[in-house]
């Protein structure tokens, strides 16, 4: 199945794959971003091989980002 994938920063890819899986693999292939920092959505909902359609969205994970930095004061 051939899948157009969308980022939120408006990069796109089609991509041809037949599961969740291969369609992971492909996107950190193809556009460098690694299976661990995607996530997938389609229509609203977590992508699964079930609702596997021809239009995807990418969400790149940013967990850990600023997390554990602390504020600095100002007085």
């Amino acid at each position: 199945m051939k899948i157009n994938v969308y980022t939120i920063k408006g990069k796109s890819a089609e991509i041809t794959a037949d599961s969740v899986s291969e369609l992971k693999s492909s996107i950190a292939s193809q556009m460098g971003i690694s299976i661990e920092e995607q996530k997938l959505l389609s229509n609203g909902k977590l992508l699964s091989d079930e609702n596997l359609t021809s239009t995807v969205q990418l969400i790149i994970s940013l967990e850990g980002g600023a997390k554990g930095k602390k504020k600095k004061q100002t007085t």
